[in-house]
Parts: C-alpha cells; structure tokens; sequence
C-alpha cells in the first residue's frame, strides 16, 4: 500500500519538499495510516491512487532550490522498507512474468553502472525489437513522468507496461497476477508486507520502491560538488569546494550553461521535467534522416500534429555511460551528440574545445546506484526489522472520509501553487521546471484519489461525486499539454536569448526564423498560462466540496 508520506519517512518527507508544501501541512497526519480495517477495497484504492509526493520536488527548501540544478538527496536507512525493496527485487528479475519465461525487467537494464541494457532499441520475448531505446533506470525516480512519449506518469503506473506489452512480456494483467497468487513464496512475501496480499496495485508498489532505492545515484563527482555549494548561483564559497570534479569538467559545467544546454536539461536531474522538440531551432528531420512512424514523439499521444518530433528531455546521470543516444539509439558517440546538440537545438556550432569540455562535464555525472554499493546493508535491515502487515499502521481517528475530505480541500491551494511556479518560471526567477512538474504531479494525485470515496458514502453523495471527480480528473490531466506548449516556448525563448548574438555571425536563416518566431513564442506562453488559470478546475473544486460527506 502506498501512502502520501509512509510513516518512517514523515519528517523526511516535510523536510524535503517544504516550502511547496504548504497545502499538505494537513494531510499528512491523516494519511500516514491505514484504515482499521485492512480489508476495505475503497481505502486501498483510495491510497494506491493517492500515492506519495512526486520525488521531482525534493529539497525544495536547499540553498540551491532557485539555481539551475541541486543536489539529489542521500538515501538514508530510514528510506528503505527492507522487505518491499527485496520483494522487488524479486519481481525485477522475475522472467516468468513475460509469457515465455525469457524476459524480466533486468533483461533491458542490466547495466550495473547504466542501467540500461546497451543495445539501439530493447528485445522481448522471441527477440521482439522495441521501438524505443531503453532509458536509464538510474534517478528516473527524479523523472516528471516515465517512457519518451510520458505515457506513464509514477514509476509505479510504468511497473505494470512492460508486462502487457507486445515487444516486451507479451503478458496480460491477468496472467501476471495468477502467476504471483500461485507462487507460496509470493503470496508470502506479499501477505508479509500487504494487507491485502497479492494484487497487481502492491506489485507495482515493489517494484517501484526497490528502483527508487536501488537506482538512485547521489555519489558522482558531479553530485558531490553541488553538496559543496552554498550559493544559489551555483558558485563554491571557497576554490577548495571545487576538488569533487577536474577543472576540465567544472569548465564543462559553466560551458553547458554558457551556451544553452539548461535551458531544456535543467532541475534536479538535469532534464526529465519537460517535453521539446528534437530540432529545437534547427530541423534535425530530414537533415540527419528522414523522420518515420517512431519519430512522432508526443503527437502519437497528444494527437497534436504541433507535437510531432517532440520527446521527454532524458536526465542526464551517468549520461556518459548510457550509449546508444537518442530515442532510437542511433548515434554511439557522445561527442557527437553533444555537436548535434549544439547545431540542431541551439543553432550552434560547438568548437572543439567546447565539445571536449562539455564531455569532460558530463562524465562527472557518473556514479554508482545505491544498490550496488549498500546491499550488505540493505541485507542487514531484512535482520534487524519486522515488517509483518507494515502498511497497517494505524493512527487513532484517522479514516477513509476524513483522508477525503483533506484531499479535497487540497485541490484549490495546490492548483494556486501550480500557477504561481507558471509565473516564477516565465519571469525567470525559477531557472529550472521541477517545481512546476511537482505542482501539476500533485493535482494529478489528489484527482486520482478523489476517484475513491469511501464505501459508506450516502448514495446521494455518490451520484453528485461520481461527474465532478470525473471530470476533474479529466481536466488536471489535459493540463499537460498546456505546461508542454508552455515550457517548450520557455526553453526556445531562453535559448534564443543566448545564441542570439552567435547566429547573427554563424546562422544568418536560424537567427530570421528566430526573431520571426520570437513574438509567437511569448504568445504561446502567454496563452498557456491563461488557459491553465481559466480553467475549470478551480470552479469543479468547489463543486467537489459542494457534494459534502
């Protein structure tokens, strides 16, 4: 069972993500337990929905919160639920949940120190070709939302996609989950963890956490670096903070942002918190090649035409260690990314001194998961702590109707919240998404969770909830192509403000196309935010309340 904040990680989890957060001050002592009885169907969907914060929002109290990266916090002991994590490990590894008994969710990350499994694209079962280059496992945790094209939204949602996809399990849901309730050690494992046993919902509970832990990456040059820095501008209080990484890949740092990398790779995992074009100011199609069916991008989803060649922007931790590049995985090099790069989204000709530095950067990125260097401990913990029915705590008064109501009351400060990170980010006081992904997150998980009134709600109450949580529901997640259009104007306006000057020298049809663009580009901001703050969620919220448990 998920929770909004488990109850080992509450102080953790107020710490971490205020001063976002001030909407959730009331919920977290309502949800931190279960109901008193494990047995109650709506109050284990209720949470499953419900979920926790996004992880995309933490330490948003850091010095460095308002800088264009910062740094990823360290796992701690108190982070681990030892039997979850090792019941997902199980399942990670598990090939007899694909239909043949040859694929498991290893056989496309395996790399110990990539998490990826190195080929163009991913095979499944009877060698099945993918369509996709496999992203990296590592601090996807950190990820708005997962897969290129964002279809899957937590990486719980995303646990469940490869088992039901033709070229990868080429399972079922059902299959899946008669596997599990008719494996003695499964139904063990999960009687031991879950109240409510085996069910799909707590295996995608497992395997998330398990990747959450085990994938995180905190120990890069990079990473102990930015642990150093004590200015939100990004620079050391003394030249001794400076040790963590060469002078070479320090030099990289500030030539990545010199030039306009982070106007698109910004945030706690340098990238994954927004959508862009791949040829963002010059046509990457047809140039390097003629574009087909896997190069739509968004548009696949969205069925915006506008959205085609459009991609989740790929973080960047131990980037240098994931090759092939690119959604199709069709460039080996990363050098040669990093000119691609510089010609296709920045309409720049790199020299190769800055190509050599902006590599020697991005290879201090690269460190090694948490489950790779701390198994003996997390081995440790399965000895030391009893986690028998260890999502049952439970807390005196709390219950499924009073979660309810403190989540609906959340909706219209979070939406407030949502709007006001829109502003901060087009004013240029935020330089990076995070904290607007993170408020959109948590509109979609309270709208989730509203989803799932209590069993015992009047009949009444449920005929006027069932429409308004429905098409609320609706309208929070149409917000993500609003925020799309709205950050992919953002990062071509930001990009365009710093290259402008070099393509005036170098790319005379770049730099006409651009200032032509210029005006639409602040219209489409400008319209976006519009549209999210005239939206119908503010008056549905009210509407929500109207229909009083």
């Amino acid at each position: 069972m998920t929770f909004l904040f488990p109850s080992t990680n509450l102080q953790w989890a107020k710490t971490q993500f205020l001063p976002l957060l001030a909407l959730m001050i009331t919920l977290p002592q309502a949800m931190v337990s279960q109901a008193t009885e494990p047995d109650d169907p709506a109050w284990r969907r209720f949470q499953h929905a419900l979920g926790e914060p996004a992880a995309i929002g933490v330490n948003a109290s850091h010095s460095m919160a308002d800088a264009i990266t910062r740094p990823i916090p360290a796992i701690k002991p108190d982070d681990i639920n030892a039997g979850k994590f090792l019941l997902g490990n199980d399942l990670f590894h598990e090939n007899l949940l694909s239909s043949d008994g040859t694929a498991a969710c290893i056989s496309c990350h395996a790399g110990p120190i990539s998490g990826t499994d190195g080929r163009p694209v991913p095979l499944g079962v009877s060698r099945a070709m993918g369509r996709f280059n496999a992203l990296t496992t590592f601090n996807t945790l950190y990820s708005f939302r997962q897969f290129w094209d964002g279809r899957s939204i937590t990486l719980a949602d995303q646990a469940i996609e490869p088992v039901i996809s033709e070229l990868e399990f080429a399972s079922t849901r059902d299959a899946a989950l008669s596997f599990l309730q008719n494996d003695d050690q499964y139904v063990e494992a999960f009687e031991t963890i879950y109240p409510d046993g085996v069910s799909l919902e707590n295996m995608q509970d497992a395997l998330a956490h398990f990747q959450a832990i085990n994938f995180a990456v905190t120990n890069s040059p990079f990473q102990q670096y930015l642990r150093t820095q004590l200015q939100p501008n990004g620079h050391s209080a003394s030249g001794s903070e400076t040790r963590a990484i060469t002078e070479e890949a320090l030099q990289g740092w500030e030539t990545f942002q010199r030039v306009g990398c982070t106007q698109c790779h910004n945030g706690i995992n340098l990238g994954g918190n927004s959508y862009q074009r791949l040829g963002t100011l010059l046509p990457y199609y047809p140039e390097v090649r003629e574009a087909d069916m896997n190069d739509e991008g968004l548009a696949e989803r969205s069925g915006r035409a506008k959205d085609r060649h459009f991609f989740k922007v790929p973080g960047l931790h131990n980037v240098a260690m994931t090759p092939p590049y690119y959604h199709d995985g069709s460039e080996s090099s990363l050098r040669t990314v990093i000119q691609e790069m510089g010609r296709f989204q920045l309409a720049r000709e790199l020299s190769p001194r800055e190509v050599e530095d902006i590599a020697s950067f991005l290879k201090s990125l690269t460190g090694r998961p948490y489950g790779l260097t701390h198994w003996q401990q997390i081995n440790e913990l399965v000895t030391t702590r009893k986690h028998p029915n260890s999502d049952t705590a439970t807390a005196a008064g709390t219950s499924h109707r009073q979660a309810y109501l403190e989540a609906a009351r959340a909706l219209r400060p979070s939406f407030q919240l949502l709007q006001n990170e829109m502003r901060q980010v087009s004013r240029g006081k935020t330089p990076h998404f995070d904290f607007l992904q993170f408020q959109h997150r948590e509109l979609i998980r309270l709208a989730r969770a509203l989803r799932h009134p209590p069993a015992d709600t009047e009949a009444e109450v449920q005929r006027c909830l069932q429409p308004v949580t429905g098409k609320l529901l609706q309208q929070v997640l149409a917000l993500e192509w609003l925020i799309a259009d709205f950050l992919s104007a953002q990062a071509t306006l930001g990009i365009l403000a710093i290259n402008t000057e070099i393509m005036d020298t170098t790319n005379e049809t770049a730099l006409l196309t651009a200032n032509a663009d210029k005006d639409n580009l602040e219209e489409i901001r400008s319209e976006s935010l519009t549209a999210v703050t005239s939206s119908e969620i503010g008056q549905l919220t009210g509407m929500l309340l109207d229909c009083t448990l």
